[in-house]
């Protein structure tokens, strides 16, 4: 079995599961100082893991340090306590399952959770976008506060299915509305961002990011103005006819994300958009985590409890999840339902 752990991480040194397992064989083979050591690994790789803190628990005592075997015990039980919603058999539960697939893979998504989404004809819910102008009825506003102007401007947000192309005369018409605005007051960021915003809807994406970028340069607090260049620049590195000299990361998305966090800690839609994010990146605990972010700032924001209801699906949690699609059909969300028709009954 050492053998075996030793090989998967070789090509995967960061499978939490394989750390807390061989800690456990040499826990039996009586080496407690290399057991402390690798249960010590998965704790830094998840500070989260209640198991790893039991089991560091046991192994401190064996070794004669029964004040940090005190402390490793209250640990676990501290952050028991802590979950919403969410127990540490399910965090277990998900570990488990990432191990298996991940362990030789490298982390790749490959052969992931995005597969058991295809084979269960299953998808997210899509991220949000912001447009300036919007003919659904069902619409969601957002009054974003303008620190310069001292006061509200109004975007609407639509999920990515819903993006309008059919009003473009209309969007080149503000086009040119905006051109003679910013060439009359060329510091104003808002009008540059509410420029980049169009260029996007156009399909006109280098045009669209340099407005984000000189908008962000003008005024570093619009949280509007990260969350779009990020959701641009995400869907740019997934958009394979797109060719630019611009090399763009998943990082510099996440980064923008992070900003929009700083600048507005209670928009729930950067927690829900980086949720999606982080899932197609394989990253599939963390999507969870920004899906709860998004609830405890929007309790009634039920496209993240069908996302995360989702993950925990194909995760194996069909308990928790099935909890998570009824919230969201009682919300409002109707298509919970047939989820529920067809995994929860």
């Amino acid at each position: 079995a050492l053998k075996d752990y030793n090989m998967v991480l070789t090509i995967n040194n960061k499978n939490i599961l394989v750390y807390f397992n061989r800690a456990v064989i040499y826990q039996k083979l009586k080496n407690n100082k290399l057991a402390k050591a690798d249960v010590e690994k998965a704790i830094e790789l998840y500070p989260d893991f209640v198991d790893a803190y039991k089991l560091r628990s046991s192994i401190r005592y064996a070794l004669g340090d029964y004040k940090g075997g005190d402390s490793d015990k209250q640990t676990a039980e501290i952050i028991n306590q802590s979950k919403i919603n969410i127990t540490d058999s399910l965090k277990q539960a998900e570990e488990l399952l990432i191990a298996k697939i991940t362990s030789f893979s490298s982390g790749n998504s490959s052969t992931s959770a995005n597969e058991n989404f295809k084979n269960n004809d299953i998808s997210l819910l899509p991220s949000y976008e912001i447009q300036l102008f919007s003919n659904y009825t069902n619409k969601r506003i957002i009054d974003s506060w303008n620190n310069t102007k001292k006061g509200f401007t109004s975007y609407f947000l639509v999920n990515a299915n819903e993006m309008e192309t059919s009003i473009e005369q209309f969007n080149l018409n503000e086009v040119a509305k905006l051109n003679q605005d910013i060439e009359h007051n060329s510091t104003d960021a808002e009008l540059y961002l509410k420029r980049a915003i169009l260029f996007a809807s156009m399909n006109k994406y280098d045009n669209s990011l340099k407005d984000f970028n000189q908008s962000i340069a003008l005024d570093s607090t619009n949280y509007i103005s990260y969350y779009c260049r990020a959701n641009l620049i995400y869907k740019l590195i997934n958009d394979k006819s797109y060719t630019s000299e611009n090399h763009f990361t998943l990082k510099m998305v996440l980064i923008d994300y992070a900003k929009c966090i700083q600048e507005n800690p209670n928009f729930s839609f950067v927690y829900f958009n980086r949720g999606n994010v982080k899932f197609e990146d394989g990253k599939y605990l963390e999507a969870i985590d920004d899906y709860t972010a998004s609830l405890k700032v929007n309790p009634n924001f039920a496209e993240s409890y069908f996302n995360r209801g989702l993950i925990l699906l194909v995760l194996d949690n069909r308990e928790q999840a099935c909890k998570d699609f009824s919230k969201a059909g009682e919300l409002g969300f109707l298509t919970a339902y047939d989820v529920i028709a067809k995994y929860c009954n």
